[in-house]
């Protein structure tokens, strides 16, 4: 049987391993979220927001056609298919 001394050990360790999980999930959370303003600001320089709200507007039910333009090309249009290739190659 555990005793009072024990259990609260026990309960100390798991709020501790609770702790870090989310400190962790929060930073990459964080990460990610820079990442993606990062490359945001990026399309805004090279683009201008007039041209990207009219690809927006070609079809704005269909947010793969949106991501297709956007992340599919060459240039600055192939952000997205160089993290694929990264991830890929990564593997």
């Amino acid at each position: 049987m555990l005793t009072g001394k024990a259990l609260a050990l026990g309960l100390m360790k798991s709020v501790i391993w609770w702790l870090i999980l989310i400190v962790a999930c929060v930073d990459l959370f964080r990460r990610c979220l820079c990442r993606l303003m990062n490359m945001c600001s990026s399309f805004v320089e090279e683009l201008g927001e007039e041209e990207i709200y009219e690809i927006y507007r070609r079809d704005p039910s269909d947010s793969k056609a949106f991501e297709k333009a956007l992340c599919k090309g060459s240039g600055i249009f192939g952000t997205c298919s160089k993290v694929q290739e990264r991830r890929k190659s990564e593997l």
